[in-house]
């Protein structure tokens, strides 16, 4: 194997672990929700939704970022019109965003 295509192999490689890790930090996050028994607020259904679409953009490295955002509901400093916003912002049920990861990490990528 050449250089090259050891470097290409090793990408594929740790591309794949961080689409695993990434996948594992939103669903660690939903069964979390899940063992308390409740949906996610506005503001973590705000950033799990940013997760996800981070996810299917395969951004894996800003997954986590967003993740610890929805754990971390600070307010505090936000323009007024943004709280309002993500306070009164369609909440949607932990079951639906399981079923969004479950579907967007079935999804696997064709390599060139």
């Amino acid at each position: 194997m050449d250089d090259s295509a050891s470097r290409t192999s090793h990408q594929r490689a740790m591309n794949a672990v961080a689409r695993r890790h990434a996948a594992q930090r939103i669903e660690r996050f939903l069964d979390r929700l899940h063992r308390e028994a409740r949906d996610p607020s506005p503001w973590e259904t705000s950033f799990i939704e940013h997760a996800l679409l981070l996810f299917e953009a395969g951004s894996y490295i800003f997954v986590e970022d967003a993740m610890r955002q929805a754990e971390n509901p600070v307010t505090r400093g936000l323009p007024a019109v943004i709280t309002t916003l993500l306070t009164h912002s369609n909440v949607m049920p932990t079951a639906v965003l399981r079923a969004r990861l479950r579907r967007i990490a079935a999804f696997k990528v064709v390599p060139n």
